[in-house]
């Protein structure tokens, strides 16, 4: 995502703490050890921003949570950066900028949730 999007290093940080939380947990928030805490509600609305940060950030206490320091992620928002992102990788390959160690089909069946076009 650093290398082949133009996101904020906040939002980068966001979306990286989500699949961390997801992958490890299957949870929506993010554990006592880490730096910087979240809790996450996935939000549908096809307008929704990727992520929409809270006022006020949440201090990791599960007593405490609310809407005020939840950290909204847009679903659709999220799908169209994972696939801008596979686009931007295969440009760079095609351009011979990148060299993949295994074969397109391979990235694609791994990292594409819907190419288009």
């Amino acid at each position: 995502m650093l290398l082949f999007s133009n996101y904020k290093e906040r939002v980068r940080k966001a979306i990286c703490q989500l699949r961390n939380t997801f992958a490890h947990n299957f949870g929506l928030a993010t554990e006592r050890k880490l730096g910087q805490h979240f809790h996450f509600a996935l939000s549908f609305n096809p307008s929704a921003q990727l992520v929409e940060f809270p006022a006020q950030e949440w201090d990791n206490d599960f007593s405490g949570k609310s809407d005020e320091n939840c950290t909204v992620i847009g679903l659709v928002a999220l799908c169209n950066m994972v696939e801008q992102t596979v686009k931007n990788v295969f440009a760079a390959h095609k351009a011979k900028k990148l060299k993949f160690n295994c074969g397109d089909t391979e990235i694609l069946t791994r990292f594409s949730l819907c190419m288009e076009g």
